[in-house]
């Protein structure tokens, strides 16, 4: 199979192929990307995998590999540029194809290598999050990092999809409206660059995280804010922020409901929490119109006292089997 663009083309590896892939390992190989296949390697990199040569003009530029595991999740095994290719824009020609060939998948994840810092910009703008690190994957005694990307979910009047880098201008002006902050940080604008810490990601999302949604309004592609569902084993933490011209329409309800049957249904959870502060009203009926139920209240030890902190938050939770698919 080969699809032409207007320099490259994508031509699917055949068993007899394994010597030409064998001379491109040797040439792209590197501490980031790893030592090279040889000859049997690559045979059955070519047998268990849809693996392209990707031509420039003709020339071999780059190998990409994916395959589609038994779960029905994909995993993109590796796009290799050859030097004389790389940043011509080869790399993200290879994952648009790739992601095109995956599309059906509902999860999409791969690995590179933490010091590889233009890989990782380039996947994160494409909706990749790291999930995970692993000292010495390869047994090549170097680091690497799992990177994973859902496939968007939709509702009647909403697209979530993944949080990429390039929401970060948007993300950022969120947090310039005190009345988003005020339960938050006492409504304080917050810094495009924010110092790293245990509740950054939360507060200060920057895109992309893992779990964290992009809810675009359908009708008008407008970016509405994000909602997120971050699971740690078998419980998936919620949250939601959005314009305030947004607010009063229902949107933080159908997006949270939209993410919540994913978590139970597409990622195995057992239990959903949600906590809020407790004189937070708006989003306390949110959690109620979601069915959750307030199961504690609780004392917070917020860096700065906000206004209404001496009431407690409350946190929230939904089971599996109290849930009514809406």
């Amino acid at each position: 199979m080969t699809l032409s663009g207007d320099k490259l083309s994508f031509v699917r590896a055949s068993p007899g192929d394994a010597d030409r892939f064998a001379a491109h390992e040797q040439r792209v190989a590197n501490r980031l990307y790893g030592p090279p296949l040889d000859r049997e390697a690559c045979a059955c990199e070519i047998a268990d995998n849809a693996l392209y040569f990707v031509e420039v003009e003709g020339a071999l530029g780059a190998t990409a590999a994916w395959r589609l595991r038994d779960d029905g999740s994909a995993y993109l095994c590796h796009i290799a540029v050859d030097p004389d290719f790389r940043r011509r824009g080869v790399a993200r020609a290879a994952m648009h194809f790739l992601l095109e060939e995956a599309r059906n998948c509902a999860r999409i994840d791969l690995v590179t290598h933490p010091d590889n810092a233009a890989a990782l910009a380039l996947y994160r703008s494409l909706g990749f999050a790291v999930e995970s690190r692993k000292e010495n994957h390869s047994g090549d005694g170097e680091p690497r990092v799992a990177m994973l990307r859902r496939k968007p979910l939709a509702t009647s009047r909403l697209l979530l999809r993944a949080v990429t880098s390039s929401d970060r201008m948007d993300l950022h002006r969120l947090e310039q409206d005190p009345e988003v902050m005020r339960h938050l940080n006492g409504g304080r604008p917050t810094p495009l660059e924010p110092h790293a810490g245990a509740e950054t990601e939360f507060l200060m999302p920057r895109g992309p995280e893992v779990g964290l949604w992009a809810v675009v309004e359908r009708q008008t592609d407008r970016l509405l804010g994000w909602v997120s569902l971050r699971p740690e084993g078998n419980v998936g933490d919620l949250g939601y922020r959005f314009f305030r011209e947004a607010w009063g329409r229902g949107f933080a309800t159908e997006a949270a409901q939209a993410v919540i049957a994913d978590g139970f249904l597409e990622l195995g959870l057992g239990r959903i929490t949600a906590e809020t502060m407790s004189v937070n009203i708006a989003s306390r009926r949110v959690m109620q119109r979601l069915g959750m139920r307030c199961v504690r209240t609780f004392i917070a030890d917020y860096p700065d006292k906000l206004p209404g902190s001496e009431q407690g938050d409350v946190e929230y939770a939904l089971l599996r089997e109290e849930w009514i698919p809406g």
